[in-house]
């Protein structure tokens, strides 16, 4: 059998299409990120300059940003750099390639990179101040951890930056009084594969860190001093001896104890149900009162009748009294 061999001008030539092809998904993602706004903590990059909506946004969530420092007792003293992503075609090229959960996302954190980036303001399913404080506790918590838990990492993020609201909670208590649940300690390090997973997932980290923080009160305070020595000493912690020196409990014990608690907040649940119950019954049981009042008050005699025979008695006896004497 006889092979045709090519000119080596054409193979050079199939080298360099080849070459550029590879080129384009780079060149497609280079676009020029230049420094458009800065606040105390963070450093704002976009392809153009940012509305007055979202430099007041920056502005809100640096104020924030302050008093979730404060309140840890944590300083990083260097800027989280933000890249606002203009265009969704744009934003999933920086996606592509990354876990599903990130390129189903408005926003994600790069470890490997620091950098943070977030979706125009205006292209948001969320709230952009929500949404980039989120992030920026990725960023934060990466500043300072080290092997910390993903549940860890997105229960402080969704409780800082306000995204869990009573909304939320009863959804956590529906979803675990029919059982469902999420399996944090096996998920300490990946998300869920199935997509409807994700949001029960966010729910039950911010649970957990919620019942760390409110249940275990001086635990919490102790666990934070002893990251803040770490970070004095220019150090990340590492979380897990952080937390069995504050807690006095290895990982999986916690989490047994915490799915102890969440099966006891189902009673709540059912409380909460009672009650939403007695407030859509509430108008129907108005409504089936007042017609029952309106039957009543058909069956009692008019009052025009009433009156006027309560008037001719009255006028009986203010008649003056005949003398029987006189013919």
């Amino acid at each position: 059998m006889r092979h045709y061999k090519l000119p080596s001008t054409i193979r050079v030539s199939i080298c360099w299409l080849g070459f550029l092809l590879l080129l384009i998904p780079w060149a497609l993602n280079a676009q020029s990120y230049t420094l458009q706004f800065k606040t105390d903590n963070l450093a704002v990059y976009a392809t153009q300059p940012l509305s007055p909506d979202i430099q007041a946004t920056c502005r809100q969530a640096d104020s924030k940003i302050d008093d979730l420092q404060m309140n840890l007792g944590i300083y990083v003293n260097r800027l989280a750099e933000v890249r606002v992503v203009t265009g969704r075609d744009s934003y999933h090229r920086l996606a592509m390639g990354k876990s599903k959960i990130i390129e189903f996302s408005d926003a994600f954190y790069s470890g490997k990179d620091q950098l943070i980036y977030i979706r125009n303001r205006y292209e948001l399913a969320d709230d952009f101040l929500h949404v980039l404080l989120h992030e920026y506790v990725h960023w934060y918590l990466d500043n300072i951890f080290t092997h910390s838990p993903l549940w860890f990492h997105e229960g402080v993020a969704v409780n800082s930056s306000g995204q869990m609201g009573f909304d939320g909670y009863l959804i956590f208590l529906q979803d675990s009084f029919l059982g469902k649940h999420s399996d944090l300690y096996r998920l300490s390090y990946s998300y869920p594969r199935n997509q409807s997973e994700w949001k029960l997932f966010y729910l039950s980290s911010a649970m957990a860190v919620n019942y760390m923080s409110q249940n275990h009160k001086q635990e919490w305070q102790r666990f934070w001093e002893l990251v803040a020595t770490k970070h004095r000493h220019h150090q990340k912690a590492v979380f897990s001896e952080c937390f069995n020196m504050a807690y006095h409990l290895d990982l999986f014990d916690f989490h047994n104890q915490f799915n102890r608690h969440v099966r006891n907040l189902r009673l709540q649940y059912l409380i909460f149900s009672f009650n939403a119950l007695l407030a859509m019954l509430l108008p129907l049981f108005l409504i089936l009162a007042h017609r029952r009042k309106r039957k009543k008050m058909k069956l009692l005699p008019e009052l025009d009748d009433f009156q006027y025979v309560a008037d001719d008695e009255e006028a009986k006896d203010e008649l003056p009294e005949q003398n029987p004497e006189i013919s």
